[in-house]
């Protein structure tokens, strides 16, 4: 199939080189040599199907194609150092947020996951505030940390500015923290501070502020571990005061 390959160069920095990097020189001779020369002829060829490119086919029809043009992969080029900064600042963030794994395992996780949030939404699946029994729920104004420990979800009893006062058995093996180490500590920013957004804890000072906390979500556990997906139930107990944060993993 015969295609024509025509270079629009729509970036107004390359068309400004193009037009005048060797009168540039001519009157700035210190910059006329190889290293600035080589990535100035980087840049100016950055995306021009002529001087290289792949050719991806339909695997259906057959017939379709598209032309993507090799980029210079140059610091000095507007379009590629920005992508550069693009890359390696995402190295960093998921160094930071998913240590031990790599940027391409954690970008087939968010794929998978965003996969599995769309068939959910499409199925009409619900995210029910069903894990914790009602047995519980009915006695959550009394309960200690040896009773919430023989419990089989996570459960987390936090004051109305996010300190921990109960840290169960279930989370510490979920999370990999001994109980008694996160006593005291925030949740939100100390502990897990994956749940430091508005998401979860903008929900969570919105119960507080308003005094009534009961909602259930779906979420994902990130810091020093391994993504985990987990149902998340909040709750205040009107007559005691006391707030909890229910984990359960999916």
């Amino acid at each position: 199939m015969n295609q024509t390959h025509k270079h629009e160069n729509s970036n107004k920095f390359t068309e400004i080189f193009s037009d005048n990097w060797e009168r540039f020189k001519t009157k700035h001779p210190s910059f006329d040599n190889y290293h600035v020369n080589r990535q100035v002829e980087l840049t100016l060829r950055c995306a021009d199907p002529q001087y290289g490119f792949r050719q991806y086919m339909c695997l259906d029809c057959g017939q379709e194609s598209k032309v993507v043009a090799h980029s210079c992969k140059s610091k000095f080029c507007l379009r590629c150092g920005s992508l550069l900064h693009a890359f390696y600042s995402d190295q960093d963030y998921a160094s930071e947020h998913f240590p031990n794994q790599s940027l391409r395992s954690v970008l087939e996780w968010a794929v998978h996951t965003k996969q599995k949030l769309a068939e959910s939404k499409a199925g009409g699946a619900a995210e029910p505030f069903t894990f914790v029994p009602g047995e519980v729920m009915a006695v959550l104004g009394n309960i200690d940390q040896a009773t919430s420990d023989s419990l089989d979800f996570g459960v987390v009893e936090v004051d109305d500015t996010g300190a921990i006062k109960i840290y169960n058995q279930y989370e510490g093996n979920l999370a990999g923290i001994q109980p008694a180490s996160a006593l005291g500590k925030n949740f939100f920013t100390e502990v897990a501070p994956c749940t430091n957004n508005r998401l979860f804890y903008g929900r969570f000072k919105n119960g507080v502020q308003s005094n009534s906390l009961e909602i259930s979500f779906n979420y994902t556990f990130t810091y020093k571990m391994r993504p985990t997906a987990v149902a998340i139930g909040m709750y205040r107990d009107e007559a005691s005061q006391r707030n909890f944060v229910f984990v359960k993993k999916r």
